[in-house]
């Protein structure tokens, strides 16, 4: 059953042939320019207020920056400033790849993964994951 979101929305295509084919090809694609660079920076500012809060660290204090793994970051997924993520941009990418009723829209955008700034390689702590299967 369709969520009335995904009723209520307009189709936008969005993506172009080749990128289609890449979906298709790799079972992933890149989309850029779903949200832009001031919404990006509300986001930033509420994942560093969580990690200010929830680990101590500090944006400014890059000494703080290893008191913690920057992980378990749960205000942050659902903060308003997060909204942008499902703007017209990746819904249509969505409807492009799935149909306008092939997908329902999450209640949040999904789990906050960080790697703090300076950083030489970006992991997945893959104990926090697990795999939704049919």
């Amino acid at each position: 059953m369709p969520s009335s979101a995904s009723a209520a929305r307009q189709h936008v295509r969005v993506l172009t042939a080749q990128q289609r084919a890449e979906f298709d090809r790799n079972g992933i694609l890149k989309i850029e320019g779903v949200f832009s660079a001031a919404e990006a920076a509300r986001m930033q500012e509420a994942i560093w207020g969580e990690l200010r809060q929830r680990h101590g660290i500090l944006r400014d204090d890059p000494a703080t920056w290893s008191k913690h793994a920057p992980t378990g970051l749960k205000s942050s997924k659902r903060h308003r400033s997060f909204a942008p993520v499902f703007g017209p941009g990746l819904c249509g990418a969505l409807d492009d790849l799935f149909g306008a009723e092939g997908w329902i829209q999450p209640k949040h955008a999904g789990q906050v993964l960080v790697t703090m700034p300076g950083a030489t390689e970006w992991s997945v702590r893959h104990h926090l994951w697990h795999v939704d299967s049919q």
